[in-house]
């Protein structure tokens, strides 16, 4: 079983939300880092998402409307996937 606490995300997602597109729609406010002023996603930008089950995973922000950010996840970058 893994440990929620093992894994870092900037935001968090709900996996049953994730279109074919691989694009997810998240929420600053709750996401881990909703208390810090530093954290400005911009579209471009590589963050980490995670749904606090599975290892967090890399994507990329593809839009952002105030506090939701819509963010295309790479499956190929599973951190603390096993080679």
């Amino acid at each position: 079983m893994m440990d929620v606490s093992d894994h870092q995300h900037d935001l968090w997602y709900d996996a049953t939300t994730v279109g074919a597109d691989l694009v997810v729609e998240t929420w600053i406010s709750h996401g881990p880092r909703s208390d810090d002023p530093t954290f400005n996603p911009q579209p471009g930008d590589i963050v980490l998402v995670g749904d606090n089950e599975e290892p967090s995973l890399q994507g990329r922000v593809i839009r952002r409307d105030q506090n939701r950010v819509w963010v295309q996840v790479n499956l190929h970058t599973a951190i603390g996937a096993v080679a």
